[in-house]
């Protein structure tokens, strides 16, 4: 039963990821960091983007939101969701439709995203951009729950970022 539903949600994510390129139907380029890979603080590090401008057409864009602090967890949370948004949507990060970003919210210009997104530890969100305007987003807010085992983790990061994206379809 395990294969069947690994397979079921190999295909969704796949079907889904098809999909969304065949809607865009061109490559929204925008700034890349370091060879070519999207995000990370290391590659925005001194501002060489502005993190809370997603750029124009429609992107969707999957925050880590931490702060100075971390402790061991914080950084798991992090390194499991890079490794579930970058290994099973490389090619809609690599388009350019689907964007990871690390953000420190104690920076003066990230504060702000603690009350938008009624934020109180670390955590991840997914929201969609259309021209650079929020027109939704989502809390994931199993993340905390969910560290402990990595592939649970990486699995319900995966599974939330394909069913968002494929809501994001039936529009």
């Amino acid at each position: 039963m395990k294969m069947k539903n690994l397979i079921s949600i190999l295909l969704l994510v796949f079907v889904v990821s098809s999909g969304v390129l065949i809607i865009i139907g061109r490559d929204f380029g925008g700034e890349r960091g370091k060879e070519g890979s999207r995000v990370g603080e290391e590659e925005y590090g001194e501002g060489e983007l502005d993190p809370s401008s997603p750029g124009e057409g429609h992107r969707v864009v999957a925050w880590y939101f931490h702060t100075t602090k971390r402790c061991p967890t914080c950084v798991k949370i992090e390194t499991y969701t890079r490794e579930s948004i970058e290994g099973n949507f490389a090619d809609l990060l690599e388009s350019g439709f689907l964007e990871l970003r690390v953000i420190n919210v104690e920076e003066p210009e990230n504060e702000h995203f603690i009350e938008d997104y009624g934020l109180t530890t670390k955590s991840v969100i997914i929201s969609d951009f259309i021209d650079g305007e929020q027109v939704a987003w989502k809390n994931l807010d199993k993340v905390w729950e969910y560290t402990g085992d990595r592939r649970v983790f990486v699995d319900y990061i995966r599974d939330e970022t394909a069913l968002y994206l494929a809501e994001l379809l039936e529009k």
